[in-house]
């Protein structure tokens, strides 16, 4: 039979199936399918590289609009929608799993194949013959032709072997002068510093959705307040009108009181803005799309009855033992540590066990009913290149980084701690001032107003007092944000998980 057809069939095929994997990048790369013209061209995609799956829904659900969101159930949308503490979590079960996968060692490695070979060979021979032919056979595995003449006495056999056979490999560190022990424990110390990382991406989570909160009801206790000083500017110029009518008054009170209402209304139609952006915002940190409604409770307005705020050093003394991205870094330096005692362990001797069993069949009908080998193999490196001496530096400089970082993350630590601290203290005192200014600026244009229709006092100073009211009511808006901002970033600062950190008892009006 002739089987000179099978070698250009199997390279056809072979070609064919190469073909799912080839295309008009091995060729040419640089053609503008794959990449642009020039530099200062566009590089136009094609529509499998716009086949992008959406991952955010737009109709993600939320809370019912009907009723106003506290900041409880904000932070715990945002914890569950947040891609970032997503990445977090994905990164720490990565780490799990590496941590898993270095101890993979201790225990046996088992591989189990099956092998099926087959060969055709063929085999000459130099002999003398009167002539004639000759065909013959060889145990019924192989076959074999000759043909003789005068001129011609060589014979060619072609044989051919078949063997199949299903095997066993084992593989068994059995001492390895705790390489395995070191690596292992570097990986834990690398898992704990993933976990610790996420820890605090969950707690940066929250100090953003939170200052992103009560940004957001700043701004729109801010629009309430320009909202006033509109009635209030009405309530001058009401004034102004009704003396100049009356004709005790001029012109020109009526035009400055005119200019006033004019300019707060401008002020509270861009104030409008500025609520729909913090709106925007605090959704894309919820995790969730910027163009879905959000009602949330207004800005509460409390009243700290004490100042009581942990010491200093009590403060700095918490945050060390529980802010995570300080005790990430102290995993971090552990695990360096470990991986300088795997490089180290490297050049000692590894002593391992191995196996294989299996059972081989063979064309005919023949086995060798079974086959194993079994042996005990202790290796030592002697020499590579310096490449064991290097990578132990290597090791060493990492492990020194890994210090340095720690270090570095202490000072910062204890920087936002006492900033944090004092931040508290100031916004205390802005929120008691501002209250009191507050209710000085309602008394100085209420008196300036009744004043002037009195015909006791001029325009400029009902103007200067309306304006005096107006700044005080933003300021104690912001001056609110700044203290519900100042305890949001405590807490962040000292790693703690609830809000607010501190002893300030609060009372709600």
């Amino acid at each position: 039979m002739d089987y000179s057809y099978r070698i250009p069939t199997c390279f056809a095929v072979l070609l064919l199936s190469s073909g799912c994997y080839m295309n008009k990048a091995m060729v040419q790369p640089w053609s503008d399918e794959y990449s642009p013209d020039s530099q200062a061209d566009y590089w136009t995609p094609s529509k499998k590289a716009l086949s992008v799956r959406t991952i955010v829904p737009l109709e993600r659900i939320v809370p019912s609009d009907a009723e106003p969101l506290n900041l409880a159930e904000i932070l715990n949308i945002a914890l569950t929608n947040n891609s970032s503490t997503q990445m977090s979590w994905a990164q720490a079960k990565e780490m799990a799993a590496r941590y898993g996968q270095s101890q993979s060692s201790a225990v046996p490695q088992i591989t189990g194949n099956f092998e099926y070979f087959k060969t055709r060979a063929s085999s000459f021979f130099a002999g003398q013959s009167a002539g004639g032919s000759a065909t013959g056979a060889n145990s019924g595995t192989s076959s074999g032709t000759s043909s003789n003449s005068p001129s011609s006495a060589n014979q060619i056999f072609v044989t051919t072997f078949s063997q199949w056979g299903p095997q066993l490999h084992l593989t068994y560190n059995l001492f390895d002068f705790g390489k395995r022990s070191a690596t292992s424990e570097s990986a834990r110390q690398a898992l704990f510093f993933a976990d610790f990382s996420h820890n605090r991406e969950i707690q940066t989570v929250l100090q953003d959705v939170t200052t992103s909160y009560y940004s957001a009801l700043y701004q729109k206790q801010l629009l309430e307040a320009l909202a006033a000083d509109v009635v209030t500017a009405q309530t001058t110029l009401d004034a102004a009108n009704l003396g100049l009518s009356t004709g005790v008054k001029n012109l020109s009170d009526l035009l400055q009181s005119q200019t006033q209402l004019l300019q707060y209304e401008i002020d509270y139609v861009e104030q409008k803005q500025e609520v729909v952006v913090s709106v925007s915002q605090l959704l894309s940190d919820m995790g969730l799309p910027a163009s879905l409604p959000l009602k949330l409770e207004e800005m509460p307005d409390i009243n700290p009855a004490s100042e009581d705020i942990p010491g200093l050093e009590e403060l700095i003394s918490v945050a060390m033992q529980s802010r995570p991205d300080f005790l990430a870094g102290g995993a971090a330096l552990r695990s360096k540590e470990w991986s300088v005692k795997a490089a180290k362990r490297e050049v000692y001797p590894s002593l391992d066990y191995l196996l294989d069993f299996g059972k081989t069949y063979y064309n005919g009908g023949l086995n060798d009913q079974y086959d194993y080998t079994s042996a005990v193999n202790l290796s030592m490196p002697i020499f590579r290149g310096y490449f064991y001496r290097n990578n132990i530096k290597i090791a060493e400089a990492l492990r020194d980084e890994a210090e340095a970082k720690l270090k570095s993350l202490e000072l910062a630590l204890v920087q936002e701690v006492t900033t944090a601290r004092y931040n508290i203290q100031v916004s205390f005192d802005a929120l008691t001032f501002a209250k009191q200014y507050l209710a000085s600026a309602t008394k100085q244009y209420a008196v300036a107003l009744a004043e002037y229709k009195a015909g006791t006092t001029d325009i400029l100073t009902v103007v200067s007092a309306q304006s005096a009211l107006a700044n005080a009511r933003a300021r104690l808006a912001k001056t609110i944000q700044g203290w519900f901002t100042a305890l949001a970033d405590l807490t962040y600062a000292i790693g703690a998980a609830v809000l607010p950190p501190v002893s300030i008892q609060e009372e709600f009006p």
